[in-house]
């Protein structure tokens, strides 16, 4: 993280339980920051954490009135900057693996990928790309003087060590020089726009590169809200203490707080409350049992793509097209084809002839019908071919656009248009070009290629549409700071699903991981640790946790601990 030069002016902005009256708090010490030191405020940038603070950020502007500075995040801020080049790791996970796919075929590292198997050839691509998306962010955020020899040192920490963990350092000095190689940094079209001032808000710890844009001599404004990281619940504990649930199992717990929430909702008929997404499992028995009740959701944190409708019917239509696929599988794929009532009777013959029932003969015309039109429409996804990745999604966006009444079904479809975004099969693409490039390069068999989709469909978040009214918000902790909540209530606050830490990059070590900078195990607990304390200074929040997990015993968290730890 690059020094702050003394042009910055950094500023405490603790705050209470009130997010509003802070909010405008925050704003009147901008203001005041902006006279004292004669600065145009229509000209400046505020950077905050995330998209979901612009709207109270904007609203305790206007409520102040007067010139305003441009609010964005890091990311608005650089999608108004222009595309970014493809080739960059991290600009679309889709594209990284291909890309490191590609990567490790020209650069085999030792290692006989093909001799490996499917499956580790996809987690070394995977860790691949990981490694090179960590690796480029964090040079990203070095000064430009600096940059060099940052890479330098890179360069040299990876070319040491031997025996055990060789494949690991091979890999990661291709992760390196890929990331290297993109050339143009994260932050350099930010530092292009040359504002009169920049002002940062600081939550749930650093932002390596808001911080970087702070450190290039601008005049700007530090705004932490955050706690000390050594002691991050030290101004917690003067609040009011959270509410503490313990529950014998997960069906229990959910129970709790589908409880939890209907009581804060009739407590509060005007505010909004929050169901903390710690807990992803939890979080989808809660929200089934909120439905019963007819408690709209919305979702900031999404779905994963493979488990929406328009997901399965995509891989319905692959299965059902493979060599030797079976019976059901190609009977799954007709039922859900939207057939007309003629159609459907003829279906329904054909099922039971492949069960072994007897039909009329008329209806075993219609069924032997059906199937050969079905075989027909199979025709192009059949076969044991090696066929181009860009080939295959041309045949499968062929099959779903190509008749108007099924194109309409995928289009009118939020999830169905996703899938096929997503897939690449509908254009135009913003990265069209590259994508082209690495497609035709990449041979697949069917089989191949419905790994391929299930895969990127499992990794790929799908937000769907949700009504406007909805007052309950479903988000992740690092998405529930500064927010104005109403009530908090936050599941699975247990050892294993808060504040157990996380698996640093696969490739890097943790020690080399530390010494370039990049974010560690112990960086990303403590902004678990910070984003928790922001979190505990919202009104009304309830702590849930199951003490068992089957016949295991479960603690509390290591967090709650702490924050235990720091009462009197």
């Amino acid at each position: 993280m690059p020094a702050l030069p003394p042009s910055i002016t950094v500023c405490r902005v603790s705050r209470g339980p009130s997010n509003a009256a802070w909010w405008g708090a925050v704003v009147a010490e901008i203001h005041a920051w902006a006279a004292a030191r004669q600065i145009d405020l229509r000209d400046a940038i505020w950077l905050i954490p995330y998209s979901a603070l612009l709207v109270p950020a904007r609203h305790a502007l206007a409520h102040r009135g007067g010139w305003q500075p441009r609010v964005e995040t890091i990311a608005t801020l650089l999608a108004q900057c222009g595309p970014r080049a493809a080739a960059q790791p991290g600009v679309d996970p889709v594209i990284d693996r291909l890309q490191a796919a590609q990567w490790l075929r020209e650069h085999a590292s030792g290692v006989d990928w093909g001799g490996a198997g499917p499956r580790a050839f996809a987690q070394a691509a995977e860790a691949l790309a990981r490694t090179a998306g960590e690796l480029r962010l964090t040079a990203s955020a070095q000064a430009p003087a600096l940059l060099d020899a940052w890479w330098q040192r890179a360069r040299g920490l990876l070319a040491q060590g031997s025996g055990p963990g060789g494949v690991e350092r091979a890999l990661a000095r291709v992760a390196l020089e890929w990331a290297a190689s993109t050339g143009v940094g994260e932050v350099d079209p930010l530092l292009a726009l040359k504002p009169a001032a920049w002002v940062v808000l600081r939550a749930g710890g650093a932002d390596p590169l808001a911080d970087a844009v702070l450190a290039q001599g601008v005049e700007g404004l530090l705004l932490d809200a955050d706690p000390p990281a050594e002691s991050p619940f030290s101004e917690v504990v003067e609040l009011e203490s959270p509410a503490e649930v313990r529950c014998a199992d997960a069906e229990a717990e959910a129970h709790a707080a589908c409880a939890q929430i209907l009581a804060d909702l009739q407590a509060h008929p005007d505010g909004t409350i929050a169901l903390v997404a710690q807990d992803r499992e939890a979080v989808r028995r809660i929200r089934a049992l909120l439905e019963r009740f007819g408690v709209a959701a919305a979702d900031d944190t999404g779905w994963r793509l493979s488990t929406t409708r328009a997901a399965a019917r995509l891989m319905g239509l692959l299965r059902a097209a493979r060599h030797g696929a079976s019976q059901d599988d190609r009977l799954n794929w007709l039922k859900d084809d939207q057939l007309g009532s003629e159609q459907a009777a003829a279906l329904a013959a054909l099922e039971s002839r492949w069960r072994g029932e007897r039909v009329s003969d008329i209806a075993a015309q219609k069924a032997d019908a059906l199937w050969l039109t079905a075989q027909a429409r199979l025709t192009p996804l059949t076969g044991d071919r090696r066929l181009p990745l860009s080939t295959w999604s041309e045949r499968v966006a062929d099959l779903c656009l190509a008749d108007e009444r099924e194109a309409a079904r995928w289009r009118d479809d939020a999830a169905g248009r996703a899938v096929l975004a997503t897939l690449r099969c509908e254009p135009p693409h913003s990265q069209a070009a590259h994508w082209q490039a690495l497609a035709r390069q990449t041979m697949m068999t069917l089989e191949e290629y419905a790994d391929w989709a299930d895969e990127t469909l499992a990794d790929a978040s799908f937000v769907p549409p949700h009504a406007a009214d909805a007052r309950v918000v479903i988000t992740p902790l690092a998405r529930a700071m500064l927010r104005p909540f109403a009530a908090v209530v936050i599941p699975g606050t247990d050892e294993r699903s808060l504040g157990a830490g996380e698996p640093a990059p696969d490739l890097l070590g943790p020690a080399v991981a530390t010494v370039l900078g990049l974010p560690d195990a112990s960086v990303r607990r403590e902004r678990e640790a910070l984003a928790l304390a922001q979190v505990l200074r919202s009104p009304n929040v309830t702590l849930l946790r199951r003490t068992a997990e089957g016949a295991e015993p479960l603690g509390a968290s290591p967090l709650l601990e702490r924050f235990r730890a720091a009462l009197p």
